[in-house]
């Protein structure tokens, strides 16, 4: 809804965030460098699924003299309402930052260690890089990072034939919200049989990422396949360098 006689935005769910505001309730009242990372995990979870119709809903704004923003969560932005446009814009885009998120799951520590290599490997080229682990972050946390950056590294053991359920949920969840534009990287671990690695390269396809390449690797990792991880890690970053 559009008032127009003070140019107020009553957005209801766009232009929302989470996080309590400690007492602020305009947009100059807080730290902006530490509540978008907050718009952002709202937009991940609440509308990434409906990027198309925020772009569109974008496109109805242009004209109209918006001094104000009003949604139904989070912030009211007066002081800098086009901030908050333009961030919505750009996550609905799927433009992801230049750097890389690891997302990984692990059972006995195996799955840990090659996360480590690969993040010591995308961090040896100067690319920026954070280390998530799905067992024990909010899937909702997972989504932010995921969608903060353009690059994806996933590592998983096979669990039942199958991914890790912790590392499965964090991909399901990015499928059903469609992200796209993602160059990624895979790797994965097994005993007696795999199956995790296969099933994320499925999923992978699905999503229409850009898939680097894979490393599976059987139980403790040598430091053979260690340094294969730190490798992994350098191409994932440099491909997201070129395409940046």
């Amino acid at each position: 809804t559009y008032e127009e006689t003070e140019g107020v935005l009553f957005s209801c769910d766009a232009f929302g965030g989470f996080r309590a505001l400690d007492g602020g309730l305009f947009d100059e009242e807080v730290d902006l460098s530490e509540y978008e990372d907050e718009a952002l995990r709202y937009f991940a979870n609440i509308v990434g699924m409906y990027t198309h119709n925020v772009l569109k809903a974008i496109e109805k704004l242009q004209g109209l003299e918006i001094r104000t923003i009003a949604p139904s969560h989070g912030l009211i932005w007066r002081r800098d309402p086009g901030r908050i446009v333009d961030l919505y814009r750009r996550w609905s885009r799927m433009e992801g930052e230049k750097g890389v998120t690891v997302v990984f799951g692990s059972m006995y520590g195996f799955t840990l260690r090659m996360a480590e290599a690969v993040a010591r490997g995308v961090a040896s080229v100067g690319v920026p890089v954070r280390l998530v682990d799905a067992a024990r972050v909010h899937p909702s946390y997972v989504l932010l990072e995921v969608w903060k950056r353009r690059g994806l590294i996933v590592g998983a053991p096979t669990y039942d034939a199958g991914i890790f359920p912790p590392v499965e949920l964090a991909l399901r969840l990015l499928e059903r919200k469609r992200l796209r534009n993602r160059v990624v990287g895979l790797f994965g671990s097994f005993g007696w049989g795999g199956g995790a690695l296969k099933a994320m390269e499925e999923l992978a396809k699905r999503n229409g990422w850009e898939l680097v390449r894979t490393l599976p690797f059987r139980g403790s990792p040598s430091a053979e396949e260690l340094r294969d991880g730190e490798e992994l890690g350098r191409e994932v970053a440099e491909r997201v360098v070129r395409g940046a």
